[in-house]
């Protein structure tokens, strides 16, 4: 696929701060997304594919330039910068565009300093949630997902977890959300949010509620896992 190339780039700041690896990812972003600016970045293969040993979070290695809208990757001056500031809907090309723009919340083109009006802001745990009634199981939205609590706390502290499971490469599978929604149904919801801020805290990518609360702990590493050299937890195997 053709597309043009912002050879001016180089002469823009924030560009010419990023590192070698860098420089590669944002190509790598604007190489692979489709004609809307939407890609889903397995950063493991855009290693790879790269060269390099570890590469962060797009959001967080292009701050402001990059969104995470639903479980997908959006480049957000893409479209700008390809079709120019206003898609006419009669074009069949511009059409398609504007189809996948809307489906993500956003109604026309976009740019750094617009944010999506429709589409959710924190990741999901699995699929795009359109609700378009053309299949079933394709995945679930944040609406989908019944939380035990419905304080406005708690929502900002499960949005908050999933977004660090998918920082770590270890988004939640269906599975995963439904079992701990039923371990924090029996919590209580003062206990969960304290369990998600602790777990996040230490890094770790399980809920491990502190029921010592209020005694000296002896140790910050859950039952049945060690504290490895490089301070990530692993589990203990005999």
């Amino acid at each position: 696929m053709k597309r043009f190339i912002d050879t001016d780039r180089w002469k823009k700041t924030w560009y010419r701060r990023l590192s070698p690896e860098l420089k590669c990812y944002w190509s790598w972003l604007t190489d692979h997304c489709d004609c809307a600016g939407i890609i889903d970045v397995d950063v493991e293969v855009a290693a790879f594919q790269i060269g390099a040993k570890n590469l962060p979070d797009p959001c967080i290695a292009f701050p402001g330039k990059v969104k995470l809208i639903g479980d997908k990757y959006f480049v957000v001056d893409f479209v700008r910068f390809q079709n120019g500031s206003e898609l006419n809907p009669s074009n069949n090309a511009h059409r398609g565009i504007l189809k996948r723009l809307e489906a993500i919340g956003y109604d026309g083109v976009p740019d750094e300093s617009t944010s999506p009006s429709l589409a959710p802001s924190e990741p999901l745990a699995r699929g795009t949630g359109k609700g378009k009634g053309k299949g079933k199981g394709k995945g679930n939205s944040k609406n989908d997902i019944k939380l035990p609590f419905e304080s406005e706390k708690f929502q900002e502290a499960w949005n908050h977890w999933v977004t660090f499971r998918k920082e770590s490469r270890k988004p939640m599978p269906e599975t995963t959300i439904a079992a701990q929604i039923k371990k924090m149904e029996v919590w209580g919801e003062a206990k969960s949010i304290a369990t998600i801020q602790r777990s996040i805290e230490n890094g770790w990518t399980g809920l491990f509620p502190d029921d010592k609360a209020g005694t000296t702990p002896t140790t910050d590493v859950p039952e049945g896992y060690i504290k490895t050299p490089s301070g990530r937890i692993a589990k203990f195997q005999k």
